[in-house]
Parts: C-alpha cells; sequence; structure tokens
C-alpha cells in the first residue's frame, strides 16, 4: 500500500472499534495498489493482529456492515474435500481512489 492509500484508511477509522481497525489496517497493506484487493487467509488475519477466530470474524463482519469492506468467499477447490480458496476482501475506499 502506498503512502497516499495510508491516509484513506486513517480517515475511514474513526467509526471503527480497535479490533476493525486492526483488521483494516492489516488488509489496507496487504491491498494490491492498483485494485484494492487482497487474499489473506482468516488464520493469517488472525496472526498479524494477534486476534482470535472470533475477534477476526466479528471484525470482519462489522467493516462489511459498515460498508468499508466486501468480500467474495473463496469456497473449495474442484475435487477437493478439504482445500479452501482464498476469500477475496475488497476496502470499498481503496477501490474508489484507484479508479
Amino acid at each position: 500500500m502506498g503512502f497516499h492509500l495510508a491516509a484513506r484508511v486513517y480517515e475511514e477509522i474513526s467509526c471503527t472499534t480497535a479490533t476493525e481497525q486492526a483488521i483494516l489496517a492489516y488488509l489496507a497493506f496487504r491491498a494490491d495498489v492498483r485494485t484494492g484487493r487482497c487474499f489473506p487467509s482468516r488464520a493469517s488475519i488472525a496472526a498479524a493482529t494477534h486476534l482470535g477466530h472470533t475477534g477476526v470474524s466479528n471484525g470482519l463482519n462489522g467493516l462489511k456492515k459498515k460498508n468499508i469492506l466486501q468480500w467474495l468467499r473463496g469456497g473449495r477447490k474442484a475435487g477437493s474435500r478439504g482445500s479452501a480458496l482464498a476469500n477475496d476482501y475488497r476496502i470499498a475506499f481503496l477501490e474508489q481512489s484507484i479508479a
């Protein structure tokens, strides 16, 4: 994430909880500068933010309800029982900044 996008992140966090801020900062750091998209697993988000599974889920859902974050569920690889595909996270204000 470029420094010009970091400013947008800090503008958006005033309406978020500390948990949501940690998740949003991590996702923004991981986001592609051209698309505003990233694909970390929930386990990666939890490890990077020092949150548990429930905290990550609650934070992601809170960001989604506030229309800050959207995602497409990854699902499972075709023909695979256990291999999950990564979710496609899209930070709404980053997409707007890039477009």
